[in-house]
């Protein structure tokens, strides 16, 4: 995944989602297509973004570090997406680097 010509979509579009659904999404995924000029430089325990970005005209949910695209996500993408458009925030924490794999936990913002 490229890091440049992302831009952030409106905010507030998308379907109807449920508030408790949302507010408890947690789960444990791998980043998709990791950027290899930046998993030299993450650790264990770093805070990453996760936002909506629009690529070559897709919107998906990316992974940021450093304000750079890192990657996707290989599970709960659409629920993720729509409480994303829905203003709901999350955030990213790396749980373990090995051989190129990313594995990381996300949650709501606190």
């Amino acid at each position: 995944m490229s890091s440049g010509g992302f831009s952030a979509p409106p905010r507030g579009a998308g379907g109807i989602v449920d508030d408790n659904v949302c507010s408890s999404l947690v789960f444990v995924t791998k980043v998709a297509n990791a950027d290899e000029d930046l998993i030299d430089d993450l650790n264990e325990g770093m805070l990453l973004d996760v936002s909506l970005v629009i690529e070559n005209g897709v919107e998906s949910v990316a992974i940021l570090f450093r304000d750079q695209v890192l990657g996707g996500i290989m599970s709960h993408g659409v629920q993720l997406k729509s409480c994303l458009s829905n203003d709901f925030e999350f955030e990213a924490i790396v749980l373990s680097v090995s051989m190129g794999i990313i594995t990381i936990k996300i949650q709501p913002r606190k």
